[in-house]
């Protein structure tokens, strides 16, 4: 009896031990689900242009929820252009600590997998042809290793110049999103009511309507100028 009441407490004690340890799954907060919505592939910024442009129209109006919705659809994007950004440039960081390490292992007489592939896609093609290279050839895999890399990070560092250069053109992108909040906070300031004035009458409404439509372009060159500064670093 005391024998089998000793295992039973030193079942309990293990058990205990094994559920404290096991961390309980965190659930998800209400940004992470809408940040997680943002991140789908189609529906992502069409559903936040309807969600914006339906609580424009219930707070102002049917000139709120165009200019809601048009804000919303540029936010959304804009959105995910730097989330993808981010995950490439993050990718692009983790390949060249991967193949790095694989040129230490083999120069250490470690194996490398036959099939190895880095968080980049373009990085893991690269990888495959120095090993085909290696296998037909007899070039050193790890000296042909080196060589990726090096190559790699002087394309971050050409990104990392291409950044900084192109930070006033980001600049004016930030700036022209914004510019129509200043002047509608200047002209209720000096005691006039812009808001009135843009979303409940016709001429407010079309001179809203035109802002947009200039503001969309000036956006669009803007952006287009920025990708163009970028055109033939992700080859």
């Amino acid at each position: 009896m005391i024998a089998w009441a000793v295992r039973r407490r030193l079942f309990a004690i293990s058990a205990a031990g094994a559920v404290e340890r096991v961390p309980a799954p965190a659930s998800e907060s209400w940004p992470e689900r809408a940040l997680a919505l943002l991140d789908r592939p189609r529906s992502g910024p069409a559903l936040v242009t309807v969600m914006t442009a339906g609580a424009g129209v219930m707070l102002g109006g049917p000139v709120a929820g165009l200019v809601l919705g048009a804000y919303g659809a540029v936010g959304a994007v804009s959105w995910r252009a730097w989330r993808a950004r981010q995950r490439a440039d993050r990718a692009r960081q983790q390949s060249i600590e991967a193949i790095a390490d694989m040129a230490a292992d083999l120069r250490a007489g470690l194996a490398v997998p036959a099939v190895a592939r880095v968080p980049d896609d373009a990085a893991t093609a690269r990888v495959a042809a120095a090993r085909q290279i290696s296998e037909r050839l007899g070039a050193p895999l790890a000296d042909l290793l080196d060589r990726i890399e090096i190559d790699l990070r002087g394309q971050r560092r050409v990104r990392a110049e291409v950044a900084a250069q192109t930070a006033g053109a980001r600049a004016t992108i930030v700036l022209l999103a914004v510019m129509p909040f200043g002047g509608v906070f200047l002209g209720t300031s000096l005691g006039t009511d812009p808001l009135h004035q843009l979303l409940h009458t016709r001429p407010g409404a079309g001179c809203a309507t035109v802002a947009l439509v200039l503001q969309g372009c000036g956006l669009l060159v803007a952006s287009r100028l920025v990708r163009a500064g970028a055109t033939g670093l992700d080859g």
